[in-house]
Parts: C-alpha cells; sequence; structure tokens
C-alpha cells in the first residue's frame, strides 16, 4: 500500500498522472467530482481536496489571461487598417503589460498563428472559454444530470457544423450568450 498523507501535505500530483489528464479534459467540475471520490476513498477530507484542486487550477490564471488578452489585441492589431511594424508594435504592446517588454525576444517571429491563416482569429480562443462557461450554467450546478447533458448531446454534439454555431449555442442558452460566467471565472468568483 502506498505512503499515506495527512490531508495538509496532499498534493494533486499524489493522484498520479489522471489529475492533469482530468482537469484538461473537464471544464468547471468533473474532475473535482472524481478526485473528491478518489480523495474520500483514500481516506482524505473531501472539502479540503476540493478547496486545494481549485486553488490549484486558479494558480497563475491571471498571467494566462492577460498574455491570452495581449496574444488577441497584438493579432487584432496586426490585422487592422494601419501598417506597422510588427517587432516595434509588439515592443509597445508588451511594454504596457505588468510584466513589460522582454529585450532581446522576437516574439513575433514566433506566432504561428499570423502566418498559418488564423490572423485576426487568435481571440477565438477566449471567446471559446467564454461560450463553454456559458453553456456549463445550464446545468445550474449539477454537472451530472442527465436532461441537460442529453439535450447538450442532442443539440450541440450531435449536430457537428449543419447549422452556424451561434444558432446552436442560443437554442441550447435559450437566451444570447453572456460574458458573465467568464467574467466569474478569470476574478475567482464562479461557485460551483
Amino acid at each position: 500500500m502506498g505512503k499515506r498523507h495527512r490531508t495538509a501535505d496532499l498534493e494533486p500530483t499524489e493522484f498520479g498522472g489522471r489529475y492533469t489528464l482530468l482537469r484538461r479534459l473537464a471544464i468547471g467540475g468533473m474532475a473535482e467530482i472524481y478526485l473528491a471520490r478518489q480523495a474520500a476513498m483514500a481516506g482524505f477530507e473531501k472539502e479540503v481536496v476540493i478547496k486545494r484542486l481549485r486553488a490549484a487550477h486558479s494558480f497563475g490564471q491571471g498571467i494566462r489571461y492577460g498574455r491570452q488578452h495581449l496574444y488577441a489585441s497584438y493579432d487584432m492589431t496586426l490585422f487592422g487598417e494601419r501598417e506597422l511594424d510588427p517587432m516595434q508594435e509588439w515592443i509597445r504592446m508588451e511594454s504596457e503589460t505588468p510584466a513589460g517588454y522582454v529585450p532581446d525576444t522576437q516574439f513575433p517571429g514566433t506566432f504561428g498563428h499570423i502566418v498559418g491563416g488564423y490572423g485576426a482569429g487568435y481571440y477565438g480562443y477566449m471567446w471559446s472559454e467564454v461560450l463553454a462557461l456559458d453553456m456549463l450554467s445550464a446545468y445550474g450546478g449539477n454537472l451530472m444530470n442527465p436532461a441537460v447533458g442529453r439535450r447538450f448531446r442532442e443539440l450541440i454534439l450531435s449536430r457537428g457544423g449543419e447549422r452556424p454555431a451561434a444558432e446552436v449555442v442560443r437554442e441550447f442558452l435559450g437566451r444570447d450568450p453572456s460574458p458573465r460566467a467568464f467574467f466569474e471565472e478569470i476574478t475567482g468568483q464562479r461557485g460551483d
């Protein structure tokens, strides 16, 4: 039998590689449900494990979202109406961030989205998160709700691309999409 730890010493890595996989696959708590059950079976306090998992999930999110916003803004600026020097624009924009510009870096030359046919579309990564978190709100705090899960499968997954995404999302939500859940997520205010 493996080494037992006090709850205070428990680290997410003690659950093995499953933690990383589940954290990436799950939006808004499915991993928490699984890991909380695993923790309870192993004798750990469920509430403490969930609190630690949420803290691990939130760690560094401000930097992540700040960088994503910078990348999306830079992408939109490059494909805007005025011509500009990509490197000088990057230096200007990155200099305005809390971390500032890192001298001797050449980020524009490594930003593959720009030259890979995805120009002026990088914002789509954050927009997809806005939609995913908004759609998650349809579950009303119960991620195991079979009726909502079935509706999601029938309206979203089974239809593929036969209808415009905005139309399908609106039908699933029963309203226009809202960024509220996204802002709650990035400010640490989103509940279960």
